[in-house]
């Protein structure tokens, strides 16, 4: 692992992110770059009632104000932005990191996290766990954390809660499936969990046999219950501090009629995911 990519937007958990991938460039000795994107959102902007006006001279009013709102928006958000990176590389610094760089783009952040994550050998996200579960705005952010995990072709770590703690335990969720099995054996030798003790949790459905982990991984812990409560809690009472999965391979209608593991076990998780592949 080279690089070490981390997406941070100044929202909620930020500081857990950059903490987060400070950790992961520590651990692994990769380069580290903070990436900061400028994406225009028209919902934002001022909305002023010329509905009584008639004319040339209105509309050109209106193409003076909103054209004034919008090129004092982009300086707010371009200072901000700066000042976010910066902070960023600072916190770096003062963890020994002096090197961390700093990218500031426009544009969505989806194409931008995947055309600038080529290369990258991890990932790191916040996810936005304050907001108001009821809001367009937080189905929003969930659904652009979702997106880049199954865009990007490397691991992601994501920073669930708003302080980021260097893990001390870990836990895998393991249902016994091919993909399941990959993620075991790769993080076996990630640079991220090695020398960590690791626990591999399963769920045993009513009536049938537990699966079993492969030949020579740790003995697995059995739960039952629906998967994604049981080890949600498991994660929880048992103060783990990162939990592993695999990313989802299921097709949209899958994830339509079943839901996503990744994505449930994103949203109740106290514990920081890591996604590997």
């Amino acid at each position: 692992m080279d690089r070490i990519l981390a997406a941070i937007d100044g929202l909620s958990n930020s500081e857990a992110a950059v903490d987060a991938a400070i950790w992961a460039a520590q651990r692994s000795g990769a380069a580290l770059e903070f990436l900061h994107v400028l994406e225009r959102h028209p919902e934002t902007a001022r909305v002023t009632d010329f509905s009584g006006a008639i004319g040339a001279g209105a509309q050109e009013s209106l193409l003076e104000v909103l054209s004034d709102d919008d090129a004092q928006r982009s300086r707010v958000a371009r200072e901000n932005g700066r000042a976010l990176l910066a902070a960023a590389r600072e916190r770096a610094g003062a963890a020994g990191l002096a090197a961390a760089d700093g990218r500031l783009r426009h544009g969505e952040v989806i194409d931008t996290v995947t055309e600038l994550g080529v290369g990258a050998g991890l990932l790191v996200l916040g996810e936005h766990e304050h907001d108001d579960p009821g809001t367009a705005r937080k189905r929003h952010l969930d659904h652009q954390v979702e997106r880049l995990i199954r865009a990007v072709g490397c691991p992601v770590l994501v920073a669930t809660g708003p302080v980021f703690a260097p893990p001390r335990r870990v836990a895998l969720a393991y249902d016994g499936s091919p993909e399941a099995q990959r993620t075991l054996v790769a993080a076996a030798t990630h640079p991220l969990l090695l020398g960590l003790p690791l626990t591999v949790v399963t769920v045993q459905a009513a009536g049938a046999s537990a699966p079993q982990p492969l030949p020579g991984a740790p003995a697995a812990t059995v739960l039952s219950g629906d998967p994604h409560a049981a080890i949600a809690a498991f994660v929880r009472d048992a103060g783990i501090e990162l939990l592993v999965i695999g990313a989802s391979r299921k097709n949209l209608l899958q994830r339509l009629l079943k839901g996503s593991t990744t994505s449930s076990l994103l949203r109740t998780s106290d514990a920081a995911v890591l996604v590997l592949r």
